[in-house]
């Protein structure tokens, strides 16, 4: 990866890993905690925002990235993922609709094929001023 890019957040060595690509024009869904304005805060990574209890099989890099639901089944797994007790303590039930493009970062998908993607957002991409449809409660 390119040396000279900058990121929004500060991230490990080897962060964002080399199989990481630009997304494809697409919409992708950020779970967030109320239905309110939205913040920058509310596209921070865990590692950003202090969030204590990295699980010990998660990589630092992955800890740093902003989470995201894309492609056909992103709804369905927003919902599935917003329904679990540890997301649920965090009332993260509602899905932001953020607008991703070749300009706004990289990310890669989960290893395990399911919808969840990891986006490490570029320095200047601002996710609040690309997230203007209406905010959904996934839980309803």
């Amino acid at each position: 990866m390119n040396s000279n890019i900058r990121f929004k957040e500060f991230l490990p060595e080897s962060c964002p890993p080399a199989t990481a690509t630009p997304p494809e024009p697409e919409k992708v869904i950020r779970l967030v905690s109320h239905q309110g304005s939205l913040t920058e805060k509310d596209f921070a990574s865990y590692a950003a925002i202090n969030e204590q209890g990295k699980p010990n099989n998660l990589c630092p890099c992955r800890w740093a990235s902003c989470s995201v639901f894309s492609g056909p089944e992103k709804i369905h797994a927003a919902r599935a993922v917003a329904r679990l007790p540890k997301f649920r303590k965090r009332n993260l039930r509602y899905a932001a609709y953020l607008e991703l493009n070749n300009d706004s970062g990289v990310y890669e998908r989960s290893p395990n094929g399911s919808a969840h993607c990891d986006l490490w957002m570029y320095e200047h991409f601002n996710p609040i001023a690309n997230t203007n449809d209406p905010i959904e409660d996934l839980l309803k």
